[in-house]
């Protein structure tokens, strides 16, 4: 038996099986530097990011274009959830004065749970 959060109401195994997952998922982290020093970081230094969280992301590699412009193809070594991944992103936006740098998933492992995903 599987339970909600306050226990109340069991579920057979068999129900979860049959279950399915839509709509958005957000997440937001708490970080102490200014937004500019995190948009240049993803903007124009995503090669870096591996240096301050080894644990979950072990590469980035540039596949194509020039890191910190639009259309840039970057190459992801990442770990998720005891498991070695991997994603293909590609800047769709940058905009400096908002200090925004938007990234779609273009191939990869988290397309095999998600349809879409942008950063």
């Amino acid at each position: 038996m599987i339970h909600t959060p306050n226990n109340s109401h069991p579920l057979p195994i068999e129900l979860k099986e049959k279950m399915a997952l839509s709509g958005k998922r957000v997440a937001q982290i708490e970080i102490k530097p200014k937004g500019d020093v995190f948009h240049k970081l993803w903007k124009a230094k995503p090669h870096h990011i591996p240096n301050l969280s080894p644990t979950l992301v072990q590469n980035c590699q540039l596949h194509e274009g020039e890191i910190g412009t639009v259309g840039c193809v970057l190459y992801w070594n990442y770990f998720y959830e005891g498991k070695d991944c991997v994603a293909k992103t590609r800047i769709l936006a940058i905009d400096d004065e908002k200090t925004l740098t938007t990234y779609q998933v273009v191939e990869g492992d988290f397309l095999k749970l998600y349809k879409n995903i942008y950063m």
